[in-house]
């Protein structure tokens, strides 16, 4: 029996959100991925895609990320998944992380903290 050929299998590609358009080429961008893609590279479940469809033919208005349909299989568009997930993805700003004592709200710095010095409830500060 002749040996068969490896199958080649395809480049898995996977969304980095700190690279400038998540790693991808303009021809990546641009290319129409099926939900299965949509679901390995950016982690958004099946289960998800098929309700905002379904929200989406319900409402009359899109829900979740654009999409179209040809024939039985839907596609989507890299770039707008991307689109959709840098605007619905809650990124920390170096203003969230500020140190709190810069805040002029002192309401906090004065807080005394009590230890339980014996059962007879006596506290010291």
């Amino acid at each position: 029996m002749p040996n068969k050929p490896d199958k080649i299998q395809p480049k898995i590609l996977i969304y980095r959100h700190k690279l400038p358009n998540g790693g991808y080429t303009e021809f990546q961008l641009n290319e129409r991925i099926r939900g299965n893609q949509v679901a390995v590279e950016f982690g958004f479940p099946n289960e998800t895609l098929q309700n905002w469809r379904a929200s989406s033919r319900e409402s009359g208005e899109i829900v979740g990320i654009p999409h179209f349909q040809d024939g039985d299989v839907n596609f989507y568009t890299r770039r707008e998944v991307i689109e959709y997930v840098e605007e619905h993805t809650f990124r920390k700003k170096k203003s969230d992380t500020s140190d709190s004592s810069d805040s002029s709200d002192s309401s906090h710095q004065n807080t005394n903290v009590y230890k339980i010095k014996d059962k007879k409830n006596k506290h010291t500060t």
